[in-house]
């Protein structure tokens, strides 16, 4: 090949990557909105009809209006949201193109992340980057189900809370936010739906509750021998919510937990890994260190929605 069609094959490449890369903007941009709060805007995607999903960090209460495709303006009304997941949804009569969502997305590291979001004043916008990080379920800081860690490295403008994360292939696999330190984070679709449905259905997402607060403690190599303890660590409780399951359990401060069914508990995720929606009313055994001895203490894990104010 000479130098001079070699030169035009590399053009005509760039100018056909770069003309489907716009086109695949414009056809995800027609599902994606620009939400409208009393002091922040973030990007939304029509979910499912009549459906809006966003990130619920970026929202802060009050009225909330979404800007359109087209430039118009209208209310929308929140139906729920779960800030352990970051999924926000609200409820509007639009009449939009439903994104095309892939919840079973195989993503890798180095894969094209294009993010796409809208700005109520200059429109769609787009950030093109890469999948620097993807990484097995996590549980975020307030204790919610994360299917899987997905990190970007792009550009996170203005807005961009809630934006789509697009593939290659046109899809939105998720919806992006910020996490520790600045970074770019994904939640994934899977997830979303998860809790899209749930709070359909129930209003709220159902989560395990014990009305306790802990923090972990190291514990001396004396109780871990003389009660051959798994672990050299515990969770000790630092204050019992009144007629919480935990105070009807019997459960003091200074408590100290060691295992949970039989699970040794070290850290606050082993003990939120419990605290799952499908655990809320069943039975569970807690050992307990208490003086020096050891405890036994069955407890009933209740629903966060039913928790005393």
């Amino acid at each position: 090949m000479s130098s001079t069609s070699e030169s035009e094959f590399h053009s005509n490449f760039l100018t056909a990557f770069s003309q489907n890369l716009a086109d695949l903007v414009e056809r995800v941009g027609k599902s994606i909105v620009a939400l409208n709060g009393r002091r922040f805007f973030c990007s939304g995607i029509y979910w499912r009809e009549g459906i809006i999903v966003t990130s619920a960090e970026n929202i802060r209460g009050g009225e909330v209006t979404v800007t359109l495709p087209n430039g118009e303006t209208t209310p929308v009304t929140l139906l729920g949201s779960d800030r352990s997941t970051d999924v926000a949804v609200f409820k509007s009569n639009l009449e939009l193109p439903i994104a095309p969502i892939d919840s079973n997305c195989e993503l890798k590291v180095g894969q094209l992340a294009i993010a796409v979001g809208r700005d109520p004043a200059r429109g769609l916008f787009a950030s093109q980057g890469i999948v620097s990080t993807v990484g097995d379920p996590w549980r975020s800081t307030l204790g919610g189900y994360i299917d899987r860690f997905v990190r970007l490295d792009l550009n996170f403008y203005p807005g961009s809370g809630g934006s789509a994360l697009v593939n290659s292939e046109g899809r939105v696999v998720g919806f992006n936010t910020t996490g520790p330190r600045r970074s770019v984070l994904t939640i994934p679709a899977v997830t979303v739906n998860r809790v899209v449905t749930q709070l359909l259905e129930q209003g709220h997402l159902r989560r395990g509750y014990l009305g306790l607060a802990m923090q972990p403690v190291a514990l001396p190599d004396s109780l871990v021998a003389e009660f051959s303890l798994a672990t050299q660590q515990g969770l000790m409780v630092v204050n019992v919510e009144p007629q919480s399951p935990a105070a009807e359990a019997g459960i003091l401060l200074g408590d100290i937990l060691t295992k949970i069914d039989a699970t040794p508990v070290a850290k606050l995720r082993d003990l939120q890994a419990v605290l799952e929606p499908q655990n809320v009313g069943k039975a569970i055994a807690i050992e307990t260190i208490r003086g020096g001895k050891l405890q036994h203490i069955s407890l009933t894990i209740g629903d966060s929605e039913n928790r005393q104010p």
